[in-house]
């Protein structure tokens, strides 16, 4: 069972928690680990894909779109709701609902940014991973 980790960040926008997950991303391919990020949808998607190449001028995260599988697969994927979720070690959930991570998750990470009705999806979703018996804990970003 994955232990989930939801960032807490102080700014409000859509931009900072993108920008929160790349850095995050980075971090764990720069560690080796496979890596799912899972949008609510494929604009999302989309969107997240174009931060992933643009993020930091210094900076490269193999990535690509799980519906434009290359034939060697690079250590970071996007999915999105209704798409078939490859197995990862690392799964980023930048969805409104809570996910089903595959059997090799060892980590789960959210983020709480945006309005009041958005940080109580991420409120439910607390419960829903606690309720599973899942370690959960947050962490503060400046």
């Amino acid at each position: 069972m994955p232990e989930v980790t939801f960032y807490v960040l102080r700014q409000e926008e859509d931009a900072a928690r993108i920008h929160a997950l790349c850095r995050l991303v980075e971090k764990a391919w720069l560690q080796d680990l496979s890596v799912l990020i899972l949008a609510e949808d494929i604009l999302e998607a989309h969107r997240i894909d174009e931060a992933l190449w643009s993020f930091r001028p210094d900076s490269f995260v193999p990535h690509c779109l799980v519906d434009n599988l290359p034939t060697k697969i690079p250590p970071a994927l996007i999915s999105w709701l209704g798409q078939d979720c490859p197995d990862a070690q690392v799964w980023f959930n930048m969805a409104h609902s809570p996910c089903q991570p595959g059997r090799r998750c060892q980590r789960l990470i959210q983020f709480v940014a945006g309005s009041a009705e958005q940080r109580e999806i991420q409120r439910q979703q607390w419960r829903h991973y606690r309720d599973l018996g899942w370690s959960v804990n947050k962490i503060e970003l400046a």
